[in-house]
């Protein structure tokens, strides 16, 4: 055969070999090497200043990773309120030394608030004090000489704070519609967290101020202080219970003739006349209008406590909120290192922490817009909107394969989750400076007495009220005060603050491990909760209907064989943020052993499980620990595996208590 045609057939030889080798060699990894970024490597840090190296991690995982832990404020209990510090110090930077062009009109308007209040003195307190008791005196919560009773209903006045001021006390206030009905959705304001971490000392000193026509605001007296601060930490204490929930809520829809029924102290008529007052001229309400109820235990806590005091005493303790919430115009003693040291002070000792908290309420949008911006962001939208949609796809996908649960039960979660709305980012429309402007430019403004200033932006905001301005002004989440992930019943969607797209829980060039360790899997953790919510429905004609509940299942095996533990909602959470993250390195074909330069004794599986654990670290009874770490991971397979925990230790029990499979 001559030459030539043994190189030709040589060479059609070697093309089917490759061709062949092409269709059927393993999918390709894209090969990466070790994390060498900033972001990386602040991470790194964090965990390995936080590791107690003395503790084997095959027996306490959460103390392996929490004992050390380093918090960001010696208030801190937990990381989430690390996290709240983080941002308080964040935005008191953003505010304090802004970078900003003066058409950007509303963080202009923010920024200008904010010096207004830290630069309040002697001369100035005085002008907030005669606007502080104003406010006060049309609220009722003045005392005048000769006053025998209450001239105000506590949760009239609760409402009118809530829905017109923006000050969520006891509860949060929000108005759907469905057809001609109403809606009025009533959920935890989350305020009572602020006071968590008072001060006792603070708290306890006279905090009434005598006024120049012989009245007196209600607050603290030093005769009786300690009754006081006895009374406001047991209400705040029973409102934080609420707000910090089970893993079962109890939604609820009712009607406002019906409302007796769960509040006996307060009948259908006087829950008329409140509601018909504060949100008139915008809506008309009536007696066939509902309440609606994120969780009924909310409103029976509610109805609990106005059955406990006397009205005077609960008039006296939401004065004594209003008082402290705006200490910084009453106690002129307040620290004032405004933007520097802010961690590790107390947020009702130090007068930039109280400023930043009140103006963040009054301009919530520009603020989250600004952070936004300042950490890129919006440039990074694609990477943050595909973890989130990992994490329901993989709920979904895990669902789908589950051989134990109903298939009714199972089409209502999917279907719930397909359906579901993630609110994160504003508008697309606000994202542009001069649409935001916009929204602020027919605020009032001008005025040189910061208390007058803030209330002339909350009045402005609450003209808004049933226009889609008033969603995109107030819905944002308080990065220093409110959770940062929460899933609502009524309007089936998970809400995100911007936070949590934020160190540690996300970092823009850090590895995936990472991420999906921090933001993915908590919130992996409301998307299965949302699983054991009753199913809503809406009617034009009828207005909201909430299922029955039906026993959410708990696998049989679980409480038996796995020493009575249960998968859900631990072990359901991670399972389902590590799908996710397993399903992001097959999509995007990549290793999931890229390992961090400088700590590179930890895998990638490993550093997800690290920095998940880092997020739930908590301080109970003065230990550092985190129990949900622990009970997710002990019945996790891939944990055990990934940290070589021998069978039978306390990290890898004989008898695993899984959720999905």
């Amino acid at each position: 055969m001559p030459v030539a045609a043994l190189l030709t057939a040589f060479a059609g030889f070697v093309f089917m070999v490759t061709a062949v080798y092409a269709l059927l060699r393993p999918a390709y990894q894209v090969a990466r090497p070790d994390c060498d970024t900033n972001d990386c490597f602040q991470h790194a840090y964090m965990l390995v200043s936080g590791l107690n190296r003395s503790i084997d991690p095959c027996e306490d995982f959460g103390a392996y990773v929490c004992s050390a832990w380093l918090t960001t404020s010696i208030y801190s209990f937990n990381t989430q309120q690390d996290r709240w510090h983080q941002w308080i110090q964040a935005s008191g930077q953003l505010l304090g030394y802004p970078r900003v062009r003066r058409h950007e009109a509303a963080i202009v308007r923010a920024v200008e608030l904010f010096h207004l209040c830290v630069n309040l003195n002697a001369t100035t307190s005085r002008d907030n004090l005669a606007v502080l008791r104003d406010f006060m005196r049309a609220r009722k919560l003045v005392i005048q000489d000769g006053d025998s009773k209450p001239k105000a209903h506590p949760l009239d006045v609760l409402l009118d704070l809530a829905i017109n001021w923006q000050m969520p006390f006891w509860f949060d206030v929000r108005v759907l519609r469905t057809g001609s009905i109403l809606g009025v959705l009533i959920r935890s304001g989350h305020y009572e967290v602020f006071w968590e971490e008072a001060v006792e000392t603070f708290i306890t000193e006279s905090s009434g101020h005598e006024l120049e026509d012989g009245g007196r605001v209600r607050g603290a007296r030093s005769t009786n202080a300690s009754g006081e601060f006895f009374t406001d930490s047991t209400i705040l204490a029973a409102l934080r219970e609420v707000a910090k929930g089970v893993n079962v809520a109890r939604p609820l829809a009712i009607r406002i003739t019906d409302i007796a029924n769960i509040t006996p102290s307060v009948n259908a008529e006087q829950w008329l006349s409140f509601l018909s007052k504060h949100l008139a001229p915008t809506f008309r309400v009536t007696t066939n209008d509902q309440i609606l109820l994120s969780d009924k235990n909310l409103l029976v806590t509610v109805n609990r406590l106005l059955e406990t005091y006397v009205q005077e005493d609960l008039l006296a303790h939401i004065a004594r909120l209003v008082n402290r919430t705006f200490s910084n115009l009453i106690n002129t003693r307040l620290k004032s290192s405004i933007y520097n040291d802010i961690s590790p002070l107390s947020p009702l000792t130090n007068i930039s922490y109280a400023c930043q908290v009140q103006v963040e309420d009054t301009f919530k949008l520009p603020i989250a817009m600004r952070h936004i911006m300042q950490k890129k962001l919006d440039q990074h939208r694609s990477a943050i909107d595909h973890l989130i949609g990992d994490v329901i796809k993989a709920a979904i996908s895990l669902l789908y394969s589950n051989s134990w649960m109903s298939n009714e039960l199972k089409e209502v979660a999917i279907k719930r989750m397909r359906e579901a709305t993630v609110r994160f980012w504003p508008r697309d429309q606000l994202m542009n400076d001069d649409e935001l402007t916009k929204l602020y430019n027919h605020f009032p403004s001008g005025s040189k007495i910061y208390f007058d200033e803030l209330l002339l932006v909350r009045n402005a905001t609450r003209a808004t009220l049933g226009t889609p301005t008033y969603e995109d002004l107030t819905d944002m989440p308080h990065g220093g005060r409110d959770p940062y992930f929460t899933y609502d019943t009524f309007n089936n969607s998970f809400t995100l603050a911007v936070g949590a797209a934020m160190p540690p829980l996300f970092y823009t060039a850090a590895i995936k491990s990472i991420n999906y360790g921090g933001m993915a899997s908590l919130l992996a953790a409301q998307v299965v909760r949302s699983m054991n919510v009753p199913s809503v429905s809406m009617d034009a004609a009828a207005g909201w209907t909430v299922s029955s509940p039906d026993k959410f299942p708990t696998r049989p095996p679980c409480s038996d064989d796995a020493g009575g533990r249960s998968a859900y909602p631990d072990v359901a959470s991670i399972q389902v943020a590590h799908r996710a993250y397993r399903g992001s390195l097959a999509q995007d074909g990549q290793s999931h052993d890229v390992r961090v330069r400088s700590l590179e004794e930890f895998t990638g599986e490993q550093l997800f499980f690290l920095s998940f654990c880092r997020n739930t670290c908590h301080l109970e009874h003065g230990s550092k620990m985190s129990k949900m770490c622990n009970a997710a991971l002990r019945d996790f397979e891939p944990f055990a595996a990934a940290f070589h925990c021998s069978k039978g230790s306390a990290m890898n029990p004989d008898r695993k208590c899984t959720f999905f499979n």
